[in-house]
């Protein structure tokens, strides 16, 4: 994709209310998909930026998208959420307590529909009073009334918190919720797995040694194209490509440590040809490849971490799990709820 395509040529650097309406709101998108302040828009860089591209056109200010644009794109995602789950059935609700950074505690509710994707009900600020499991219930129940679909969930999640999994108790034994069926979710168990798995020191160790190595190959295109022609190489098997390095996600971290442990023959035939060495360049990395202890304790990890990371990777999908805890806890309940909202829409 070259970005000469938006371009827009000096001759037509004016552009129509339906294009300067689109292009608002896809700002309006890129500003609360990637959790940006709103005054990104009013930076001076963004603004040489966007002459470049189109001289003719002045985005809006901070303050106008997050009043008027920000409010027509929440209430047209609410009416097309509310749509979206009158047309359903066997909806999945799941009920989260999260605490912000002032220490409030804060309940979030989404539907998951039967497709997969997912909308937010409500994210309601608890007071002290109401952390009980009535008073989460009732909020619940409140809820699910408001957006008429009492009949439409089958399935209510709620998450490790005692209070809350007593809420979902009461909350299907209220007259008109009797038919659905109250889960616990047991993905934060398995999140807890991982977490003591990591807190040996030889499994951080080994962890932060094939992130090292997937990021070294990772950030040259050419290496890469060098590994996949060496799995191209190698007679009857197929490798899987060599995962991203992610160090803020244990799950994704799994699968790193799993690509590079299955790509071990293909490291070796890269090393094994002229010129291998030197492209991979990197002393560490080079010494890495060619460290038996390492690549054991590779398949130690693997074997620890790969069965928890299948099935909080499958538990996750079937009942969705939604939690975004880096940015949610800087936010306030109404300011979550609308991002949220737009996001998943």
């Amino acid at each position: 994709m070259q970005i000469d395509r938006y371009v827009v040529s000096s001759e037509a650097n004016q552009l129509s209310l339906e294009q300067t309406q689109q292009a608002e709101q896809h700002l309006l998108r890129f500003i609360v998909c990637e959790d940006l302040p709103f005054e990104v828009v009013d930076c001076p860089h963004f603004a040489e930026f966007y002459q470049l591209l189109c001289p003719g056109y002045s985005p809006p200010c901070s303050t106008v998208i997050r009043t008027n644009l920000l409010v027509a794109e929440y209430s047209s995602c609410l009416q097309q959420l509310y749509k979206r789950l009158q047309a359903a059935t066997n909806l999945t609700v799941s009920a989260d307590i999260s605490t912000r950074r002032n220490h409030q505690s804060c309940l979030e509710i989404t539907a998951v529909l039967p497709d997969g994707s997912a909308g937010m009900l409500g994210a309601v600020h608890l007071p002290a009073e109401e952390c009980t499991a009535e008073g989460i219930a009732q909020h619940i129940v409140q809820v699910l009334q408001r957006w008429e679909i009492t009949a439409r969930v089958a399935l209510l999640v709620t998450d490790g918190d005692v209070a809350v999994a007593e809420a979902g108790r009461i909350v299907v034994d209220t007259p008109g919720l009797q038919h659905v069926i109250p889960f616990r979710c047991c993905t934060h168990p398995f999140v807890s797995l991982l977490a003591s798995a990591m807190s040996h020191s030889w499994a951080a160790s080994s962890l932060s040694k094939a992130q090292q190595l997937a990021a070294h190959f990772q950030a040259s295109e050419q290496l890469l194209a060098l590994l996949q022609q060496a799995q191209a190489r190698l007679p009857g098997t197929t490798q899987p490509a060599l995962a991203s390095a992610n160090t803020a996600d244990l799950t994704s971290a799994a699968h790193v440590a799993s690509s590079v442990l299955r790509n071990r023959a293909a490291f070796a035939s890269l090393l094994s040809e002229p010129g291998g060495r030197e492209a991979v360049g990197d002393a560490g990395v080079l010494q890495l490849l060619q460290d038996e202890q390492f690549f054991a304790d590779l398949v130690l990890l693997d074997a620890l971490l790969q069965p928890i990371s299948w099935a909080l990777a499958e538990v996750s999908r079937r009942i969705g799990w939604f939690a975004s805890q880096q940015q949610r806890s800087q936010l306030d309940p109404a300011t979550h709820e609308i991002r949220a909202t737009i996001k998943m829409h």
